[in-house]
């Protein structure tokens, strides 16, 4: 079956968003929330982007929602993330589940399960770093490029493969057995 397109429309190359990238700022009692919901390949470039703007060395947790598991170390430096990162690209867009979690100091850099970007620092330095990019504030961002799902996340062998690989090379370890490193407590402590 031959598919036509209605009175000569083309879907756009900017993968059904508008061309802006946007995020909203919020003052919190510990600091300021950074949130942003660009499209998923934009998303994991910009991840990777804002990575290099953390100290170096820095904590990262590797959250595997598609395989319940937490994967965590305290000190990484900040390089061989940023590879891993890189690395994990093409399944993380493709297929989602898998969140990553960079520590610094009092700055966290998130990117979720669902491919959104949050950021959480004691000062508004964000702001300016992404403005100098281009990016617009906004009081609210789009709604998420991927929709909770509404039963747990399948496993998914390329994922599981992908995560496991980025795990050994960076020598993190299941959060259960050591300290997580980003909230200072093993999952299961009060």
């Amino acid at each position: 079956m031959l598919f036509r397109e209605r009175g000569g429309q083309r879907l756009e190359p900017r993968r059904f968003r508008a061309d802006r990238l946007c995020f909203a700022l919020q003052a919190t009692g510990r600091g300021w929330h950074l949130r942003m919901s660009p499209v998923a390949e934009l998303s994991l470039e910009l991840a990777l982007e804002l990575a290099a703007h953390l100290q170096d060395p820095i904590a990262v947790a590797l959250d595997d929602a598609r395989h319940e598991r937490r994967l965590v170390r305290a000190t990484v430096p900040l390089a061989d993330v940023r590879d891993e990162l890189a690395r994990l690209r093409a399944p993380l867009a493709r297929l989602g589940g898998v969140g990553v979690t960079m520590a610094s100091g009092r700055e966290v850099l998130r990117l979720t399960e669902l491919l959104e970007i949050e950021i959480e620092a004691p000062t508004d330095r964000w702001r300016y770093l992404l403005a100098a990019q281009g990016a617009v504030e906004v009081a609210r961002v789009e709604s998420r490029v991927w929709h909770p799902p509404a039963r747990p996340w399948r496993p998914h062998a390329d994922v599981r493969d992908a995560v496991d690989a980025a795990a050994s090379r960076l020598g993190l370890q299941l959060a259960a057995a050591v300290a997580d490193p980003v909230f200072g407590a093993t999952p299961d402590a009060p």
